[in-house]
């Protein structure tokens, strides 16, 4: 009887530190789990049960809270907000590229990883390579077809938690030669050249990746 409380109450202790040790919300919706736990954990059977519920509850709230989280990625969601933005030009090996909507850098691209990643830390050695070799196939593919003086490269993340890479083609006495680029002044295209674009840049990414 005692080895049984002493399991259950070293895996509620397990379940504690893991869900207080980690971020957002996660330890505040395990509140009711752990109450649970501790209220019943005193008799054997009884507290194997709640042990079982507990995990049980976790699990689900784990799992819901996770499609909550990615509900806020629209690399993820594809939605809408995504739409607004930018246009899918390809699939990678590794990654998604997108023509950025707003054109006043000639050719702005997305390059997205994948999975739904915070940092790239969190990618596997392979994952990394892979993705970064997407974006030097992209930003190959848009300095042949457009003929830049330089291709920036920036990485943000704060209100849109999703690796992913800006590729920018610069272009000297253009906006921002010398600067870090902006998003004004806007230049939005037709439908008509937003596919000639695209057309342009997926034909150049499929040559390449034949060599």
């Amino acid at each position: 009887m005692c080895q049984l409380k002493k399991a259950n109450a070293d895996a509620l202790v397990f379940h504690e530190r893991n869900f207080f040790s980690g971020v957002n919300f996660y330890p505040l919706l395990s509140l009711p789990a752990l109450v649970i736990a501790h209220t019943h954990i005193a008799g054997s059977l009884t507290g194997i049960i709640s042990a079982c519920i507990m995990n049980m509850f976790i699990y689900i709230l784990v799992n819901i809270m996770e499609v909550i989280r990615m509900d806020t990625c629209f690399y993820c969601e594809k939605d809408e907000r995504l739409d607004k933005l930018m246009i899918k030009i390809t699939e990678l090996p590794w990654s998604i590229v997108y023509l950025n909507r707003n054109q006043n850098h000639k050719g702005r691209c997305i390059v997205a990883f994948r999975e739904h990643r915070n940092e790239y830390f969190q990618l596997s050695p392979a994952e990394n390579a892979g993705f970064f070799a997407d974006v030097s196939l992209t930003a190959k593919a848009l300095d042949n077809v457009f003929e830049p003086g330089k291709i920036n490269y920036a990485t943000f993340g704060d209100l849109v938690p999703h690796a992913h890479f800006h590729i920018v083609p610069k272009y000297p006495g253009g906006p921002q030669w010398g600067k870090f680029f902006e998003d004004e002044p806007k230049l939005f295209l037709s439908e008509v050249e937003y596919r000639e674009r695209i057309q342009l840049i997926k034909a150049e990414l499929e040559r390449l990746g034949q060599l």
